[in-house]
């Protein structure tokens, strides 16, 4: 039988002053990601959580973990068995320190705005995903001028240039 492909994505979390970055090793398309992240942002709107990243990217992390089946029910984490090659992932969201060069869809999840929004990634050449500055223009999008991700190229992506 054939293996199932990722769908890889990153996720941005944005409260108007800082940003936090997650990594989704797969289901990143947004019919696998998207209830999660409306549940968490649910979460937010109720005031269950807050809404400052570094208060609120716990959750995240959280939701990820019962979605692959982590039980967090009890004092001792139980890693579920996940298949070949998965155990090690502490669930669908990964922390991570920058745009990975294997995503296919990036979403911003905007705490201060209430929103979240999705972008099918295109690829200058391999390994470089091209973020149009219009919708991405975090400090993690390498065609930012002062950015700290690693420069792999400066892309000038203009308005509509992704697909």
């Amino acid at each position: 039988p054939l293996l199932p492909v990722s769908t890889r994505a990153n996720i941005v979390l944005t409260d108007g002053a800082d940003e936090l970055i997650f990594y989704r090793h797969s289901d990143g398309y947004p019919e696998g990601t998207l209830p999660t992240l409306k549940q968490f942002l649910n979460l937010v709107d109720q005031g269950t959580i807050r809404d400052h990243v570094g208060q609120a990217a716990g959750w995240l992390i959280l939701i990820g973990a019962r979605e692959y089946g982590v039980k967090l029910d009890r004092s001792e984490i139980d890693p579920p068995s996940l298949g070949a090659g998965m155990q090690w992932k502490v669930g669908a969201y990964e922390p991570t320190t920058g745009l990975h060069g294997d995503i296919e869809f990036l979403y911003v999840v905007d705490l201060e705005k209430r929103t979240i929004r999705h972008h099918k990634v295109a690829y200058a050449s391999t390994w470089n995903p091209r973020i149009p500055f219009s919708f991405y223009s975090g400090r993690f999008n390498e065609c930012r001028p002062d950015s700290n991700a690693p420069k792999l190229t400066m892309l000038a992506a203009k308005e509509g240039s992704a697909r």
